[in-house]
């Protein structure tokens, strides 16, 4: 179009047949589609949605305590590539400093195979951008892409710069008002612009997650209860 958008048109056309050297004519009727097809996509957007919530709610509530790790793992193996990112990464805190800790990671196939790359974007602290989520009071922050300098000097765009990392997307995951950890998507090729529907879709895949760490600490707490039962029990004896 004129405005450079792009529409969906749908053609229906027929042959004619007229007197004169021509012997045909065809005739048609053209009609814009695209609110039509917008409606579609947006459908199969949410079709597809609620097929990732339920195929990570699965994998969180069929794992026993022994494999959370690895339903973990599982879930951001289906989150990356959902949205089309090169990487998908779980921070928690840790117990002793309240550092954040990278504990579980996706990558992609091209960008996980250069392990210079790898290692020079996990080596990026988080706790910056964990202070910009907590002075923003927002339970997202995101660089859409590190090629558009930011109009005045950002200390989190500089740190993407410097690791070639070309986008970020970083949620909080909290419980009873506790930042415990954050869920990260990267793009290291392509910028990545996220709508409020996917920002919306990753809250609530948050949400679970939380529901899952917070399960997994209680179930650790209540191991280490056990073992310090059994062994002042020992000792009495």
């Amino acid at each position: 179009w004129a405005d450079e958008s792009v529409h969906w048109i749908e053609l229906e056309a027929s042959t004619q047949r007229v007197d004169g050297p021509q012997g045909a004519c065809y005739q048609g009727l053209i009609r814009d589609v695209t609110e039509r097809e917008q409606a579609q996509i947006a459908l199969r957007q949410q079709l597809r949605a609620r097929e990732l919530v339920a195929e990570v709610s699965g994998l969180f509530g069929n794992s026993l305590r022994e494999d959370l790790d690895r339903a973990l793992d599982a879930a951001l193996g289906r989150i990356g590539p959902f949205f089309e990112t090169d990487r998908c990464y779980l921070h928690q805190r840790r117990a002793e400093d309240a550092r954040l800790e990278q504990t579980h990671a996706w990558w992609s196939e091209t960008i996980g195979a250069d392990q210079e790359r790898r290692a020079r974007a996990e080596a990026e602290p988080l706790e910056p951008w964990l202070e910009r989520l907590t002075a923003s009071g927002q339970t997202s922050v995101c660089i859409s892409d590190v090629m558009r300098p930011p109009a005045t000097d950002d200390p989190l765009h500089t740190g993407l710069a410097r690791r070639f990392i070309r986008s970020r997307l970083i949620l909080a995951l909290t419980s009873e008002g506790k930042t415990i950890g954050t869920l990260g998507l990267d793009t290291f090729i392509k910028p990545r612009a996220w709508t409020d529907a996917e920002i919306d879709l990753l809250r609530l895949l948050c949400e679970t997650m939380t529901s899952l760490l917070v399960r997994q600490h209680v179930e650790r707490e209540r191991q280490t209860s056990e073992t310090r039962y059994r062994h002042l029990s020992a000792t009495m004896s």
